[in-house]
């Protein structure tokens, strides 16, 4: 597996890419990803077809990888990034909230299940250019409704696989909107190699 070791190093590409959009704390990716991959396949079979038991697993690698870096171990809350109910019907879960328990068993960090939601639906982002995922997304897709419980706290934002990071930057921003005084992390499963530098 490809480590991208970022979550030991507080200036990184990820938090680069990020601190430029927006104020975050840290970012980080467990491992290199990309179409080729030897794990295009487990990923593929994680977001499409339901396997849960890899995207918790892929959860525990990530927690084993942050749980005893300083930075964080200060994270109040692990908010898995949300899917609309229609995607949830089709797909039957949600691979981040998965990904989420399994960090959260070897990190003891509690999982936010509630306090963001997906309130308007988009077609799927897989094999659109960084401006179509743009238009892609509309305004106010998602919904904090649970505010006061971000309030003062640090929360690390979950997603699977970071390519342009439309949808983080996208939940992030309405994050900060509704509570401007939340800290934010990231951290996802893994990062493409080809829009890291993009």
């Amino acid at each position: 597996m490809p480590l991208t070791e970022y979550w030991l190093h507080e200036q990184n590409p990820i938090t680069k890419k990020f601190s430029e959009q927006f104020p975050i704390v840290r970012g980080c990716s467990l491992f290199f990803y990309n179409q080729n991959s030897r794990w295009h396949r487990p990923i593929h079979l994680m977001k499409y077809y339901g396997h849960r038991r890899i995207a918790y697993e892929f959860g525990k690698m990530l927690g084993m990888a942050i749980r005893n870096v300083e930075c964080w171990q200060k994270v109040d809350f692990l908010v898995p990034v949300p899917i609309h109910f229609f995607r949830r019907l089709s797909r039957e879960y949600n691979q981040t909230e998965e990904i989420c328990r399994g960090i959260s068993q070897l990190t003891g960090i509690d999982v936010d299940f509630n306090s963001v939601r997906r309130v308007k639906y988009s077609v799927s982002q897989v094999g659109k250019s960084q401006v179509q995922r743009v238009s892609n997304f509309k305004a106010n897709t998602f919904k904090v409704v649970n505010r006061h419980k971000f309030e003062n706290k640090h929360i690390l934002l979950v997603d699977d696989v970071l390519t342009t990071g439309t949808t983080i930057k996208s939940l992030a921003e309405e994050i900060l909107r509704s509570v401007p005084n939340v800290k934010i992390s990231i951290a996802t499963v893994a990062v493409s190699s080809y829009h890291l530098n993009r």
